[in-house]
């Protein structure tokens, strides 16, 4: 009978019988050193050696050799093992039934010499504990282990009997019953083992398969996101010669049709840059491995160029937009900017899509923590909720989600709720036919700054009194309390020709109006009726107007007509945002005076006049985007010098300096990157340091911190737009 049977994986394993042959091993050195002691002890303190002197040195010099014999296989396990793993087992289980038997031997020898007296108790006791013991560590082996019990415990259990007295027959019966126990638990106990660990390599035979496929899996994203970031660089690169090319173009004289052409060109060509910036996202949310450009930014000021620059679209639907923003807004916040407009601009975008009425309303409200956080939850919704029925509170869920991901749009859908949760926030929509529509925005922030933001007003505003033309709306109400702050005295009336009456009557009060706001409807021009009565009064001629026009209209030649027959007027575009309206005010009251400074938003300044002693030098060793910087440079009044790769670049450096340098990242012989670290090398020793503003068509992630890392101070994504790189040059040239 074989007392090892190799069927199962688990068992023909190398790893897994070693380490069960060690541990068995492990235990057996120290049984086989306990059990020659005990025998000796049970010579010298017992009755055995007086008793059979003779028979109990032979029997104690056969347990020393049996356990050399059995140590030599214990003590060099790791040798002997290697050679051949079965054949040690073969060896050591053979040893340990020599070894079982003689100590059986030994233990009837006592018993039938002594009885059941003297040390014959203790002996039997030490062979239960070391049998208990043994089964733990032979446990795996339940034959072994069964055949093993046998040959140590039933001899000794038979001899008990065979003295024939009443302890004799107690104490071989309580024998035989342990060794059935520790058989029947040997069996149970092997067959776990063995199963335990045949589930353990079957989970790491899984582990091992989804280690794999997760190789496989990143392989393969890996490849997509370099494929994305070398097609998006691609993209941006001819993108940026085309918006170049389109914004030098318009500025050039063109007749109306060339410049509704130019338009959509334009538009177009920022739909595909948004689509290529889309797909990068959304390849690093479906990997988790977006990375947020955390900054510093205007919250309030922020919200309202968003809303200044959405409105757009609405007005070309005949859609009017107001907003209500909540005083908690704090004045500086620590988030991603560019992406929080992105996702505003969509979910907008959303709603004038699907909007049932007229008009749509913005609401914006800042909830505080205790730990320098907060969440802006922004309410988009139309007419409908915003007249008839108070809006969900912000905390409440909609449930009656409609907009499906599958539908058009819903990839741009799923990227702007991948980029809202990605800034610990979220995003519900509901379009629910008949109702109207309803789009709830959430997004977490860092507070920098806790103190409300407002307005810095001209003092000499205050006491000024102000006719507000306009139908009532909600947002009003702030744009009321904003007057109010400033210390003007407003009044309200939705009727036109009433205005008129109460212009009138206000002659005959001690304090006159000073000026008047008309509000005009979307698409409507009718209020220029209004307006030209009151220029063409003797008794108003003189009364400053404001009209807020939606911006489709402002370019109308009726418009430009009446604008420039009446210096006291003053048009602005819809909304009505209140620094827009306080420069308005401004500009009409106390244009004059030198407090002013630079506060009339109509009076444009010369850039080249005042950037004329500035010299820039372009580093770019595309042709066409050396043409396309070049002239938007030029444009601004800067002076140029053009260098094609970092090695000319610092050429150019050695024999002059520069106020900035545009740096392009990736170009032959020397790249940005490096230019970059070698100037600051030079810079270092020279004490002095230049302006060095990446400039490049790669928006992968780390990108960024990465040319920080070179020295340079700023960066620029390709396309370059005339407004972001004034914007970069006025924060480094002043």
């Amino acid at each position: 009978m074989k007392l090892f049977i190799s069927d199962s994986k688990a068992k023909k394993n190398r790893a897994n019988m070693l380490e069960t042959d060690s541990r068995m091993a492990k235990y057996s050195r120290r049984g086989l050193i306990l059990s020659f002691c005990a025998y000796v002890l049970c010579l010298a303190f017992g009755e055995f050696f007086e008793a059979a002197k003779e028979k109990a040195v032979v029997l104690g010099a056969g347990l020393l050799l049996l356990t050399l014999y059995r140590g030599y296989y214990l003590f060099r396990f790791d040798a002997l093992y290697a050679r051949g793993p079965a054949a040690w087992r073969n060896r050591y289980f053979f040893a340990s039934f020599i070894g079982a038997g003689w100590w059986s031997v030994i233990l009837v020898s006592i018993t039938l010499e002594l009885g059941m007296t003297a040390e014959t108790p203790i002996i039997w006791l030490y062979t239960v504990v070391f049998g208990s013991s043994v089964a733990s560590a032979f446990a795996p082996y339940s034959r072994f282990l069964t055949a093993y019990l046998a040959f140590s415990q039933l001899p000794v259990a038979l001899a008990a009997m065979v003295l024939g007295t009443m302890e004799g027959y107690l104490y071989g019966f309580m024998m035989v019953v342990f060794y059935f126990t520790l058989s029947h638990q040997a069996r149970g106990t092997s067959r776990t083992y063995w199963q335990s660990l045949e589930a353990n390599m079957a989970l790491q035979q899984k582990a091992k398969s989804l280690e794999e496929v997760n190789l496989g899996s990143r392989a393969a994203m890996d490849f997509k996101d370099e494929f994305l970031s070398n097609l998006s660089h691609e993209f941006r690169t001819s993108l940026n010669d085309v918006l170049g090319a389109l914004t030098l173009l318009g500025n050039s004289n063109l007749n109306a049709e060339q410049q509704e052409l130019l338009t959509l060109a334009e538009n177009a060509s920022e739909r595909q840059l948004d689509l290529a910036d889309n797909v990068m996202d959304y390849s690093r949310i479906a990997a988790k491995d977006l990375v947020l450009d955390v900054a510093v930014f205007n919250l309030p000021r922020h919200m309202e160029n968003l809303v200044e620059e959405v409105a757009v679209e609405a007005y070309q639907h005949g859609i009017e937009v107001h907003f209500q923003f909540s005083d908690e807004l704090p004045s500086r916040v620590k988030g991603d900017a560019i992406r929080f407009s992105k996702v505003f601009g969509y979910l907008f975008s959303h709603a004038v899509q699907n909007s049932e009425h007229s008009e749509l309303l913005i609401t914006a409200d800042f909830k505080y923590d205790k730990n320098q956080r907060g969440e802006l939850k922004v309410l988009i919704t139309d007419s409908l909720l915003a007249e008839s029925e108070p809006p969900r509170p912000q905390d409440e869920p909609i449930e009656n989600d409609t907009v499906e991901e599958t539908t058009e749009g819903g990839v741009a859908l799923s990227i702007c709720r991948g980029l809202a949760e990605c800034m610990g926030g979220s995003i519900n929509i509901d379009t629910e036919a008949g109702r109207g529509v309803e789009l709830r925005l959430s997004i977490c922030f860092d507070i920098a700054d806790q103190k409300p933001w407002q307005l810095n007003n001209l003092p000499k505003l205050k006491g000024k009194r102000v006719l507000l033309v306009s139908p009532p709306a909600r947002s009003d109400e702030s744009l009321l309390a904003e007057l109010g702050r400033w210390g003007m005295r407003v009044e309200q009336v939705s009727d036109p020709e009433k205005a008129l009456i109460r212009l009138d009557d206000g002659l005959d009060s001690e304090h006159p109006f000073d000026g008047v706001v008309l509000w005009a409807p979307v698409n409507d021009i009718g209020i220029l009726d209004i307006s030209k009565k009151m220029a063409e009064d003797p008794n108003h001629c003189k009364l400053q107007q404001v009209l807020a026009l939606s911006p489709l209209l402002r370019h109308l030649d009726a418009v430009r007509d009446h604008l420039n027959q009446h210096t006291q007027l003053r048009i602005i575009s819809k909304p009505l945002l209140p620094q827009r309206l306080h420069d308005a005010f401004v500009s009409l009251w106390f244009a004059t005076e030198q407090s002013l400074k630079g506060r009339n938003s109509h009076l444009e300044f010369d850039p080249q006049s005042r950037n004329r002693d500035k010299t820039i030098l372009l580093v770019e060793d595309h042709r066409v985007n050396q043409m396309v910087a070049k002239s938007l440079l030029q444009k601004l009044g800067y002076s140029v010098v053009l260098a094609d790769n970092g090695l000319d670049a610092l050429a150019a450096l050695d024999e002059r300096r520069f106020d900035l340098i545009l740096m392009d990242c990736q170009m032959p012989e020397m790249d940005g990157y490096a230019a970059t670290r070698q100037l600051r090398l030079i810079e270092e020793e020279q004490g002095c340091h230049t302006p060095v503003v990446a400039m490049t068509a790669n928006t992968a992630e780390g990108i960024q911190s990465r040319c920080l890392a070179a020295g340079m101070d700023d960066y620029m994504s390709k396309p370059v737009r005339l407004d972001d790189l004034e914007r970069r040059l006025r924060r480094w040239l002043g």
